[in-house]
């Protein structure tokens, strides 16, 4: 076995020739720049896509038969709000400003901006831990008042 065939050809890419390892670092830096640019473009001003609001318009664009909707797709939107903590006030805008979108030929993402006016709904997950709190806070108070209750009989002998 000759010795030229024991060696692997390797060459390093990105580099012209007589450059140095800076400047292909610099140029890496720019296109991941660039791709965490267009990562970040990519999702909808205003809303992060975990959004409650935005879910239900994505769903609602899905459910949609051109601009209409029909009573049992309504009523599985209105469930789905429920699911993700939005109230029927709040649901009903957000299909409405779909569905308005729908009729004007324009995309959901337009409607993007009107429906991050809308209040932002308590998640469920938010609700019972300050519930949780508010029963904590309850139990103190009531503990420390039985308490002194019983400190207040004692002193007083009785």
């Amino acid at each position: 076995m000759s010795s030229a065939a024991s060696q692997p050809n390797l060459r390093l890419v990105g580099l012209d020739s007589g450059s140095n390892d800076t400047a292909w670092a610099d140029q890496e830096r720019a296109r991941l720049a660039v791709i965490k640019e267009n990562r970040i473009a990519a999702h909808v001003p205003g809303l992060d896509p975990g959004d409650p609001r935005w879910i239900l318009a994505m769903q609602t664009q899905a459910r949609l038969q051109g601009a209409m909707l029909t009573p049992e797709r309504r009523d599985q939107l209105m469930r789905s709000a429920t699911k993700l903590g939005l109230r029927p006030f709040e649901a009903n805008l957000v299909i409405a400003i779909v569905q308005d979108r729908a009729r004007a030929g324009q995309r959901v993402e337009e409607a993007a901006p009107t429906i991050a006016m809308l209040r932002p709904s308590v998640s469920p997950k938010t609700q019972t831990a300050s519930s949780s709190i508010l029963h904590y806070w309850i139990a103190a108070l009531l503990a420390a008042g039985a308490i002194a209750y019983m400190i207040i009989r004692w002193l007083l002998g009785s």
